[in-house]
């Protein structure tokens, strides 16, 4: 990949610092991983209404959480949201996905971006060593 500047930001500097060998290889393997095929960052489409009796229900994603549970249902409301479509729980309206597929998508997003971050981490220390 001759030209890093079409990755994320994050990425591009992720390869800023590093020797050439290790950054044409990480270029390579970044290229593959975080093509445009795969967009890093997933907007949130959904922003909380703006009526106190209104209620925004969409999808949102906790990248801590088993992935079977990792993307579920959310509501906002103008001053609170909370999981499910029912009720608001938590302080602060958020912003959500419109549709599961999105939050989906986003998860994704979040999990490469970890794990490039890790990678990274765990290359920097094999360099260091070497």
């Amino acid at each position: 990949m001759n030209d890093i500047k079409k990755l994320p930001k994050w990425a591009q500097s992720l390869l800023d610092s590093k020797d050439d060998q290790i950054r044409q290889r990480d270029e390579k393997i970044l290229a593959l991983s975080f093509g445009q095929e795969i967009p890093l960052e997933i907007e949130r489409d959904l922003p909380p209404p703006k009526g106190v009796q209104e209620l925004s229900k969409g999808w949102n994603f906790n990248p801590y959480r088993d992935l079977g549970y990792a993307v579920f249902k959310a509501c906002s409301s103008c001053v609170h949201h909370g999981e499910g479509w029912v009720k608001t729980s938590t302080q602060r309206p958020a912003h959500l996905y419109s549709t599961e597929r999105l939050a989906w998508m986003a998860l994704r997003a979040a999990k490469l971006r970890k794990c490039a971050s890790e990678i990274h981490y765990i290359e920097k220390r094999i360099a260091e060593l070497s």
